[in-house]
């Protein structure tokens, strides 16, 4: 039984007007709470009441990411808003423990709860890259094309696209895998966090490129930022021996101006199958601008 009581709190008048503003509502428990409910109760009182944890937080909003789909290069002189058709909206929200509650879609009032770690504690795969952000709502937009498949995330971080992938599609199977095993914590949290809202619960491997250690081969693989100018042929061995023909792999990467070694990869990865790119446009608080590209590649047999 969580304990919403203010007992351990420092009393104050504002402090059970928040308790009663949430209970009005019938938020009691922190994993199903409506966090825009929490906002609005925030931005009312200058903080708000956890019921997870019985704490007294300030739930901030972290960004709101629209998500454009580039118009090709004959057109990249008009105006931005000319340029580019709208996809979707990622909308993230965070509080002070760590965790963010990621709504993918426009109006979705479904939040996928994400806690993050310091680099110190989890390297590079500590959070919410925005590569990821973009991968998880084009996966949202395409979950026909997960139906019954097995499925395999290279770089897996603490796990949005997975969990994405584990709520939004009905896959066979979902592996989730990444080199650095200090993060396994943080992913198991973040999937019992979830698992309610789930399909399927992934399983979770350590797997290193350098090793290229593979027992089985996968109808799709997912991969978001994991280009880097010292990646391009171990990452390349690990995507082709882990796929099967026909395969696809689905990948956001931000182009070769932001990661050296890009192009290299997109040419080798074209000697193996066919690849077709889509570049969005990331907005962040209709200001901050990031292009990021949507690789989607199909493995050919050999000849």
């Amino acid at each position: 039984m969580i304990d919403t009581s203010l007992s351990r709190l420092p009393y104050s008048k504002n402090n059970v007007k928040i308790e009663k503003y949430v209970n009005r509502f019938n938020y009691c428990n922190y994993p199903q709470t409506n966090m825009d409910t929490l906002v609005q109760i925030s931005s009312k009182y200058g903080h708000a009441l956890d019921a997870y944890t019985g704490h007294i937080v300030k739930v901030d909003f972290f960004g709101a990411f629209d998500i454009y789909v580039e118009a090709d290069e004959a057109d990249e002189a008009k105006e931005a808003d000319k340029a580019k058709d709208y996809f979707d909206t990622v909308k993230i929200l965070q509080n002070p423990m760590g965790e963010k509650a990621v709504f993918i879609g426009k109006n979705n009032t479904d939040a996928i709860y994400i806690h993050e770690l310091d680099e110190d504690e989890g390297g590079i795969g500590c959070g919410i890259w925005l590569s990821s952000v973009v991968l998880s709502a084009w996966i949202a937009h395409h979950k026909h094309l997960f139906k019954d498949k097995t499925i395999m995330e290279l770089g897996c971080g603490v796990g949005l696209c997975g969990l994405t992938t584990a709520i939004t599609t009905t896959p066979k199977s979902l592996q989730l895998t990444d080199c650095d095993t200090s993060l396994f914590e943080c992913l198991k949290t973040n999937i019992e966090r979830n698992s309610k809202s789930m399909k399927l619960i992934p399983t979770i491997q350590p797997y290193d490129w350098n090793t290229n250690d593979t027992t089985q081969q996968y109808d799709i693989v997912l991969a978001s930022d994991c280009v880097y100018h010292n990646t391009t042929c171990i990452l390349l061995d690990a995507i082709i021996n882990n796929l099967k023909v026909d395969g696809k792999l689905i990948m956001a990467n931000p182009p070769d101006w932001n990661r050296p070694g890009f192009d290299e990869f997109i040419y080798a990865l074209q000697q193996y199958g066919n690849v077709s790119i889509e570049r969005m446009r990331l907005v962040m608080n209709k200001q901050y601008s990031k292009s990021i590209w949507m690789i989607v590649f199909t493995r050919l047999g050999d000849e």
